[in-house]
């Protein structure tokens, strides 16, 4: 069933487009800066600036010619501002500051590649346009499964050379991902606890200031065709109760050993670092 819940911390989603054949940042200047770049922030143009907020979404894609996709993730770490066009400086156009919190070489490593955004997602442009777009509700959840699973099928190459993470310290302010995939599951597929069966939503209503958190599961060691079938709901009580790791813990509720005998490998679901 689908519940309509209202997202209480009204994530959006930015699209920052960079075409190396008109920019005056060049392909070569990426390749020597991305891994310094991860962990700080940089600015970049955002032409729909009008309600962006500190924490926001945002991919960075290359487009134009060559292996085009998403190179960067992060978050919007500052409010827009106004300044001369980067190419034309008799405009004004907008920037806004962004947390990198990944990183990736695409002449190294696989990319999620602007053929595969538009199969998803057609009627965004995703190999041109200004930079900056907005991104629809329905979109932002669909991108950031899509993002999901890329990080978590490629956990060992984000440990190499050609891509790079933020450590968990930087990442304590903004975790937009996880908020994002929080509230896309609860839509989808509920909020009753996989181990006691409490709901939050059914107890206390729609505005319930905390409910139960989905957590990723690998099924015997694999993610699922569809990845959300990976996710299971935990109430705080019985997260708290299992604790960490899984095959090192006791669980009162039958439901739960059951649970974590045949899904006991996690990893968490963050904007910047996953760890199993």
């Amino acid at each position: 069933m689908h519940r309509e819940i209202k997202n209480v911390l009204d994530m959006k989603t930015y699209i920052l487009l960079w075409n190396p054949a008109i920019s005056n940042y060049s392909f070569k200047s990426y390749s020597r800066e991305y891994l310094r770049n991860v962990g700080t922030v940089i600015t970049w143009e955002l032409r729909e600036f009008e309600n962006v907020e500190p924490g926001d979404r945002v991919f960075w894609l290359r487009c134009g010619e060559g292996k085009t996709g998403i190179l960067m993730a992060g978050s919007i770490y500052e409010s827009p501002f106004q300044e001369a066009h980067w190419k034309n400086p008799g405009e004004m156009t907008s920037y806004a500051p962004f947390l990198v919190e990944y990183a990736v070489d695409p002449e190294e490593v696989p990319i999620i590649t602007t053929e595969m955004l538009q199969k998803e997602m057609p009627e965004f442009e995703w190999n041109g346009g200004h930079s900056g777009r907005l991104l629809n509700p329905e979109y932002a959840e669909k991108l950031e499964m899509m993002w999901a699973r890329y990080v978590l099928e490629n956990t060992d190459m984000f440990e190499s050379k050609s891509v790079a993470a933020c450590d968990e310290p930087v990442l304590d302010k903004f975790q937009p991902a996880n908020a994002i995939i929080q509230d896309h599951m609860v839509r989808v597929k509920g909020g009753t606890c996989e181990i006691c069966g409490y709901d939050y939503y059914k107890v206390f209503g729609e505005d319930v200031d905390k409910a139960c958190e989905y957590e990723f599961l690998y099924h015997d060691g694999s993610i699922c065709e569809n990845i959300e079938d990976n996710f299971h709901a935990f109430c705080p009580s019985c997260k708290s109760v299992i604790g960490y790791p899984y095959d090192k813990c006791m669980v009162e509720h039958e439901a739960g050993r059951k649970l974590l005998e045949n899904h006991g490998e996690r990893v968490s679901i963050l904007v910047g670092i996953n760890n199993k």
